[in-house]
């Protein structure tokens, strides 16, 4: 019986397979899990998850990154930080929009 850890590393290696650039788990993939976890206040879990979701769009940075820090028990402004540095850092990566009174 495969353990939800290494269901979770099949479906990404598949996914990552037939779509490269698809998911966060490029973005992320310096960074072990744990350590992630403690900068984004998530559990291991949610880390895991995180891995398997696709960027926020530059569009609509704010909501989907609300709603992946819901879906992952992350704090969206830690979780937003993470992946704006992932996206300043990218060769040709849309840059999110800041949000209001930031500089």
């Amino acid at each position: 019986m495969l353990t939800a850890q290494k269901r979770l590393r099949r479906l990404t290696v598949r996914a990552l397979a037939t779509r490269p650039g698809l998911l966060l788990t490029t973005a992320l993939a310096e960074y072990d899990d744990a350590t992630l976890a403690a900068q984004l206040g998530c559990p291991v879990a949610g880390v895991m998850r995180l891995r398997l979701c696709q960027p926020p769009r530059p569009a609509y940075w704010a909501a989907d990154v609300q709603a992946i820090a819901a879906r992952i028990g992350a704090e969206p402004a830690a979780l937003s930080a993470r992946l704006r540095r992932f996206a300043a850092n990218s060769a040709g990566a849309a840059t999110p929009p800041r949000p209001p009174g930031t500089s």
